[in-house]
């Protein structure tokens, strides 16, 4: 199976000092660690070598007129990998080459707030020389690939949006996304970063209670401050100016 030019915007995207501060200092939400949630990580049954392709495409969720961009990793034939630039790192990948033959399972990867899928390509270069296809999904009004110009700090506290792009990445995925014919539907992971594993517990099912939160704020919050700020930071704000309750990771 090979994979043609997905869409046109093929150079590397690299966020502006401004972003790349806001992705750094983690503004908002903080909910999870790493939310992994592989059965048997590195595990896929792949009885060969192999590198990891790379690709991109780019849907229109017709539903909410909202654009979804996936960054794709895959395995391919060995000794194909070259460098590549992300634009905030480097990797080493076989762009636009043939999966090779079979079905693997499926990671659906979620980015932490005002980041991209490319962040974590150390992570989805191995889960691909390891037998896995990675949907990296890009989460539209926080991440940069899209243009500075698109993102809203307002939009970190939409876990909603973040959702349904992963349900919409799925729908797309198994049948009009790049890989269609090299995944394989019964083995899909959910996997993601600070409010990327967020993002993957509630699309699993989780249940947030706002209650909840409003309460583990009002009694831990300088608890939580400590946990989850360095010390000496002050509490972070939203565009309103209204303090943000940093949690641990749950």
């Amino acid at each position: 199976m090979s994979i043609g030019a997905a869409i046109d915007e093929r150079r590397p995207v690299r966020p502006t000092q401004k972003m790349a501060q806001l992705m750094t200092a983690g503004v908002a939400w903080r909910l999870m660690l790493l939310g992994l949630l592989f059965p048997s990580l590195f595990i896929s049954g792949l009885a060969r070598a192999a590198d990891a392709g790379f690709t991109l495409s780019r849907f229109h969720d017709s539903q909410r007129d909202r654009p979804v961009l996936i960054d794709w990793w895959y395995p391919v034939r060995a000794g194909l990998a070259e460098p590549y630039p992300y634009g905030l790192g480097e990797g080493r990948v076989a762009e636009q080459a043939p999966v090779l033959p079979g079905r693997f399972p499926l990671v659906l990867l979620s980015h932490g707030a005002f980041g991209a899928p490319r962040n974590y390509s150390w992570l989805a270069e191995a889960l691909a020389r390891n037998g896995y296809v990675v949907a990296g999904v890009a989460h539209y009004g926080e991440s940069y690939v899209y243009g500075v110009d698109t993102v809203s700090q307002a939009a970190v506290l939409d876990a909603t949006s973040r959702v349904v792009d992963l349900h919409a990445a799925w729908r797309y995925a198994r049948t009009d996304g790049p890989l269609a014919a090299a995944i394989d539907t019964d083995q899909v992971v959910l996997a993601g970063h600070s409010s990327g594993g967020a993002t993957a517990l509630l699309a699993a099912g989780m249940t947030l209670s706002p209650s909840k939160l409003a309460h583990y704020c009002s009694t831990d919050v300088e608890r939580a401050h400590r946990v989850a700020v360095a010390p000496g930071a002050h509490a972070l704000a939203d565009a309103g100016g209204r303090t943000l309750c940093l949690l641990e990771s749950l």
